[in-house]
């Protein structure tokens, strides 16, 4: 059966649209429309509104599950919940503990600078994978310039002691570290005592302990110091100079009870000194 808009006939009774069928028979707003183009029967017409309705659904389904940017005038709340649901969406964490990076040997990191570095990047909300890509990267870059830097103090080391000079200057900043070291430092000795390492001192054993090179002639130079009590003046403090039993709070008390080492007694001996 033939169909008819305003007794034109638009479609025959093959079902195929007449050369008399003009989209703006359907109205001003479909004038310009292309779908009558290719579509020129009823099967193709059905089709592509077919096709049209299942895309418009998928459209809308894909709509409703994205994540709406807030309007211009949008309170910080919805912003904030904005920002929250982009994080989350691109992988970030539900909490710092999801923060994990392969340990690089020699990469050291205090504890209170790791928490920083964690809350950081979970206040920024960068996914935990990415977290260890990055601190890997760091860290081996780290360790690179160190073994760097270590390499380059540990020959200028050697320069400054040449022959026995390396292995005595090695065991006076070992020493010297066991006596005078804080107490925060107490792992360090146990390491040096445990190890033995007075026994076969080496720039290896100090790296161990991660000490520089240069740190260690700082303690070279303190133990070199500790072995005489010569740095000890009596400017402003009391004295009992030349007095066996120097009285607490005296200067010479002081050196009794500072430089404890062998040969400062052994000095202070010489000179006729009890203590």
């Amino acid at each position: 059966m033939p169909v008819t808009i305003n007794d034109v006939e638009v479609m025959s009774d093959d079902g195929k649209l007449t050369e008399d069928f003009s989209p703006s028979m359907l109205g001003d707003a479909y004038k310009d429309s292309k779908l009558f183009t290719k579509a020129r029967d009823i099967t193709a017409i059905m089709k592509v509104a077919h096709d049209s309705k299942s895309s418009l659904s998928e459209a809308t389904a894909t709509l409703k599950n994205a994540i709406q940017k807030p309007p211009a005038d949008a309170t910080e709340a919805q912003k904030a919940e904005y920002k929250t649901m982009l994080k989350k969406e691109l992988g970030a964490p539900d909490s710092v503990a999801a923060y994990v990076a392969k340990k690089i040997e020699g990469a050291v990191w205090e504890p209170e600078v790791a928490r920083v570095f964690k809350d950081s990047f979970f206040e920024e909300g960068i996914p935990a994978d990415a977290f260890a890509r990055i601190v890997e990267k760091l860290d081996t870059c780290r360790v690179e310039i160190e073994n760097q830097r270590f390499t380059a103090e540990s020959e200028s080391f050697k320069v400054a002691h040449p022959g026995d000079k390396l292995i005595t200057g090695l065991r006076t900043a070992l020493k010297a570290i066991i006596q005078f070291a804080t107490p925060e430092q107490k792992e360090i000795t146990d390491k040096i005592r445990d190890g033995k390492m007075l026994d076969n001192p080496s720039l290896e054993a100090v790296k161990s302990l991660g000490l520089s090179p240069s740190i260690v002639s700082n303690w070279e130079s303190i133990g070199n110091a500790m072995k005489s009590d010569v740095a000890i003046t009596n400017e402003g403090v009391a004295s009992d100079l030349g007095k066996n039993t120097p009285r607490e709070g005296t200067a010479e008390a002081t050196i009794a009870g500072t430089y404890t080492h062998p040969s400062s007694v052994k000095s202070r001996q010489e000179r006729g000194l009890a203590y």
